[in-house]
């Protein structure tokens, strides 16, 4: 059984159709009706879930992977959670000291900075391997070639963007965070001889000796 049975519509179902059978099917099987079933509702729901969400139904007719695509925040909050636990765990001892939310910002502004910069140097390379492919004649494999450059190049702004996306949503989750952090622990002590030579230092330089 596939997704398009359960909502009783054929694969090449429009989004209206596919609509429109949802919401028979939830009348029918509305649990608060005479034989109405919590189990025939949820497997309507599940299936109009991907259905009605192109990005997830295109997946779903490639590779029959029926998960929903993770929202923004959820994706931004995914990365957060991976580069926070990552602090925790190789930089402890320093978060006594360390202002761990600003540290998160600045990280993640300098990562939309480098990958808008990869943006922009993608973007020059396109119009460049266009003009290489059309100074070439013949070869059709070599085309091919060309062809596939200007695609992946392509591809790499598209998901770039869409990183740039994710670390933007990353900084709002931040922004209403502070962290109270303690001010660093006092040089260690010096032995008398390191002071007396420290003194002497500052002194000459005092007096332009």
């Amino acid at each position: 059984m596939s997704l398009y049975d359960d909502l009783g519509v054929p694969p090449h179902a429009t989004p209206n159709e596919i609509k429109q059978s949802f919401r028979k099917l939830s009348r029918k099987h509305h649990p608060d009706r005479d034989g109405g079933s919590h189990e025939e509702m949820a497997k309507v729901n599940a299936a109009y879930k991907v259905l009605s969400d192109p990005e997830a139904r295109a997946r779903y007719d490639r590779s029959g992977d029926a998960k929903l695509p993770l929202t923004l925040r959820q994706r931004a909050i995914q990365k957060l959670a991976k580069e926070l636990i990552n602090v925790l765990i190789t930089q402890n001892e320093k978060l006594r000291y360390s202002n761990i939310v600003k540290g998160l910002r600045d990280g993640a502004r300098e990562h939309i900075k480098g990958m808008r910069k990869a943006i922009g140097e993608f973007e020059l390379s396109v119009p460049r391997i266009k003009d290489a492919r059309d100074r070439l004649s013949g070869g059709e494999e070599i085309l091919g070639i060309f062809d596939q450059a200007i695609n992946e190049a392509e591809e790499s702004i598209l998901k770039l963007k869409d990183d740039i996306a994710v670390m933007e949503e990353v900084l709002e989750i931040l922004k209403p965070c502070n962290y109270r952090h303690d001010p660093p622990p006092q040089d260690r002590e010096m032995d008398p001889a390191e002071a007396l030579e420290r003194l002497l230092g500052i002194k000459k330089k005092a007096f332009g000796r």
